[in-house]
């Protein structure tokens, strides 16, 4: 027969059923955060044409005064796309 979990106050549950609704939970939470926006190379080029060029410059300006930007970059990168959503809030808000 199927094993069973006892479960406080609620009475037993079935090792499958278990097994199942843990499988839902990490379907759900992989497919859950997926967006359908994509980056896009060049997305400023009708707006401001040169905006890839002024980003490298002053990066690159600052990677020669301090090269711990990198870091600082990619941690930005980080806490703005996957916890936000890549919104550029961390820039624009005060």
């Amino acid at each position: 027969g199927a094993r069973n979990i006892q479960r406080r106050g609620k009475g037993k549950i079935s090792l499958y059923k278990m097994r199942s609704i843990t499988a839902l939970f990490f379907l759900f939470c992989f497919l859950a955060p997926s967006a359908l926006a994509q980056l896009q190379f060049g997305f400023y080029g009708q707006s401001c044409h040169r905006a890839g060029s002024i980003i490298s410059n002053v990066v690159s300006s600052h990677f020669s005064r301090d090269r711990s930007i990198t870091a600082a970059l990619l941690r930005m990168q980080f806490h703005d796309c996957f916890v936000t959503g890549c919104d550029a809030s961390l820039l624009i808000d005060p």
